[in-house]
């Protein structure tokens, strides 16, 4: 409370004394009284004021989940998407699922957001699809697959039937990853030759196909006859049939 001034004072002092029939010593009482009160009201200080307390919007998993698996989205699909058309209209509804959420309105931030997601999942659907029929079309042209390669193939093709475009992309990707590292190093013996090694059961099992051999050696082995003994050859698990189509012709051939 903060004291009266010297104004105010005398303006209460006189409204309580014209309004009271009392003697002058009374009065003079009533003064001193007054004027102990108005020093002790002078002299108390205010009461700090209490510090105010902000409300806080507590995060929520789902909200936060949410979120960050649209900004996922929009990445990806400006990463992918050439000339992705509601790239704008969904930034916005993002923008607008982060406002909500920061107002602590969790079901309209969490509406957004999976509208933004399940937008953009149906987007890049169409992209996956076409690389996908891409990698399946290079692992069925790919020989010597075992049966676990085989059905990793047919697992990849229901996931296509089902429309889950990404995870066939994904499954085909991985395994075409690994035909392509699948490779055995051979060490050249005495008495070898490029025909008597595709020959071999662990290899090719068919002597025609050294070609692919000498082709997947052509950095230490120039020419078929100059192989060596001790020379380190990659020889490949998993050649196309287009690979294996043109190896016979070229075995065919007459050498000059």
């Amino acid at each position: 409370m903060v004291g009266a001034s010297g104004g105010v004072r005398r303006w209460v002092e006189r409204t309580i004394l014209a309004g009271m029939s009392i003697r002058p010593t009374a009065g003079l009482a009533l003064a001193l009284s007054l004027n102990a009160l108005f020093s002790a009201c002078a002299n108390t200080p205010m009461p700090a004021p209490r510090p105010s307390t902000a409300v806080a919007t507590i995060p929520n998993p789902t909200t936060v989940r949410l979120l960050n698996t649209a900004n996922a989205r929009l990445d990806e699909g400006r990463r992918l998407l050439q000339g992705w058309q509601e790239q704008r209209e969904l930034q916005s509804l993002f923008a607008d699922a982060e406002a909500a959420a920061g107002r602590g309105n969790h079901p309209q931030a969490q509406r957004l957001a999976d509208e933004v997601v399940q937008r953009t999942d149906l987007a890049l659907s169409g992209h996956y699809h076409h690389r996908a029929e891409q990698q399946l079309r290079t692992v069925q042209a790919a020989t010597g697959l075992s049966d676990a390669q085989l059905e990793r193939v047919r697992i990849a093709e229901l996931a296509l039937a089902r429309k889950q475009s990404r995870r066939a992309y994904d499954l085909l990707v991985s395994l075409n990853r690994q035909l392509a590292q699948d490779h055995t190093r051979y060490t050249v013996k005495p008495g070898d030759s490029l025909w008597s090694i595709a020959g071999h059961r662990e290899f090719y099992g068919n002597s025609w196909l050294w070609p692919l051999i000498w082709q997947a050696n052509l950095d230490v082995l120039d020419r078929p006859e100059r192989l060596r003994v001790g020379q380190q050859l990659t020889i490949r698990h998993h050649p196309s049939i287009d690979e294996v189509v043109n190896a016979i012709a070229l075995a065919h051939q007459p050498r000059r």
